[in-house]
């Protein structure tokens, strides 16, 4: 048993998402992948992946890793 825990599609335009979308959808009910709805996010502009933002721009870093990351360092540097 394999498990796929996140998928991120993009595309241009929203006829290519849905094609895209009815395309990858056939090829994992071909292969019987089970998915979670719950955990689904259809149609949105701005999606966090792998602690990042990814939309229209690009990639820019999420700003709620960004803030742990300050905070961490901040708290391991006042220790030394």
């Amino acid at each position: 048993m394999a498990f796929i825990d996140d998928t991120s599609v993009g595309t241009d335009s929203e006829d290519e998402h849905l094609q895209s979308l009815g395309e990858i959808l056939s090829l994992l009910l071909a292969a019987n992948v089970r998915l979670k709805l719950l955990k689904w996010q259809l149609g949105v502009r701005c999606a966090e992946v792998l602690g990042h933002l990814a939309d229209k721009n690009g990639l820019q870093p999420s700003a709620r890793h960004v803030r742990a990351i300050r905070a961490y360092w901040s708290q391991g540097l006042a220790r030394n």
